[in-house]
C-alpha cells in the first residue's frame, strides 16, 4: 500500500510541475523519465533485488557489452557527422529546400542501427529488403531529371551508410566471436 501511495504523490507531483511548462518533446521525456525513476525505485525499495541488479552491473561492465554499445553509439553521430563530409563534395549540388530539415541525418541514423542489429543477430535477408525498399523509394525520383541529382545523392549517401554500418558490423561480430 505504502508503494502505490509514493507513486501516486510522486506522480501527482510530478505532473503537477509538468504542466506549468510549454509542449516540448524535451519537457516530455524528462517527465516519462521522472516517472519510471519513481517506478524503479519504490520497486528497488519493495523488492530488493540486489543479486539481480549486481548481475545486470557485471553483465554492463563486460567488455564485449560496452564495445557494442560503443557501436552504437558510433553509427549515431560519429558516422553522420563522417557520412555529411564524405558527401560535402556533392551536397552543394542537390537542392534540399524541398526535404525536411536534418531527416536525411535521421533516416540515416535510424538505417544504421537496423543495419547493425541485423549483423549482429546474423539477419542478413532484412538489410537487403532495407536497402530495396529506399532503391524503390528513389527509383520514380530517378525518371524525372529535376530530381536525378538528388536522388543519386540520397542513394550514394545510403550506400556509404550501409557499406561503413556492415563494416563496422562485421568487425564487432568478429571481435564477439573471438572471446567467446
Amino acid at each position: 500500500m505504502a508503494g502505490a501511495l509514493v507513486i501516486g504523490v510522486t506522480h501527482l507531483g510530478i505532473d503537477i510541475a509538468k504542466s506549468h511548462l510549454a509542449d516540448r518533446l524535451g519537457y516530455f521525456l524528462l517527465d516519462q523519465l521522472f516517472h519510471l525513476l519513481v517506478v524503479l525505485l519504490v520497486w528497488l525499495w519493495l523488492s530488493q533485488p540486489w543479486a539481480a541488479l549486481m548481475a545486470l552491473g557485471e553483465w554492463l561492465l563486460r567488455p564485449e557489452t560496452l564495445l557494442t554499445l560503443l557501436a552504437y553509439l558510433v553509427i549515431t553521430r560519429p558516422l553522420s557527422i563522417l557520412i555529411a563530409l564524405v558527401m560535402r563534395r556533392w551536397s552543394a549540388q542537390v537542392d534540399n529546400t524541398s526535404t525536411l530539415a536534418d531527416a536525411g541525418a535521421r533516416i540515416g541514423m535510424l538505417e544504421r542501427f537496423l543495419v547493425l542489429t541485423f549483423v549482429l543477430a546474423g539477419e542478413w535477408t532484412p538489410i537487403g529488403f532495407l536497402l530495396a525498399a529506399k532503391s524503390v523509394l528513389r527509383f520514380g525520383d530517378l525518371r524525372e531529371d529535376r530530381d536525378r541529382k538528388l536522388t543519386e545523392y540520397v542513394l550514394l549517401g545510403t550506400m556509404l551508410s550501409f557499406s561503413l554500418t556492415l563494416m563496422l558490423g562485421l568487425g564487432l561480430r568478429t571481435v564477439l566471436d573471438a572471446t567467446q
